[in-house]
């Protein structure tokens, strides 16, 4: 999931953390998507915790986005603070 995740926001060249994190539910909805279809699929097997897992790389993903948000703001404040002097 978050491997899935970073490539299709590496690929996008999306920059905003907004349109990132909604790439991430993208990923982890079509995943669990994935998921409930092998329900019906008689040659594939169905798993909750394919389900949990997704949702664990959900979290996982919008936590490493929100901390590259959170050190490139930390940077813009110390140059932005650096220009002032």
């Amino acid at each position: 999931m978050v491997c899935a995740t970073f490539l299709f926001i590496l690929l996008s060249r999306e920059s905003r953390w907004v349109h990132q994190i909604k790439i991430a539910f993208v990923v982890c909805v079509g995943l669990i998507t994935y998921e409930l279809l092998q329900k019906i699929l008689p040659w594939q097997t169905f798993d909750y915790l394919d389900i949990y897992g997704s949702l664990v790389g959900l979290s996982l993903s919008i936590l490493i986005i929100s901390v590259f948000v959170i050190i490139s703001l930390s940077r813009e404040i110390v140059v932005d603070a650096k220009e002032r002097d």
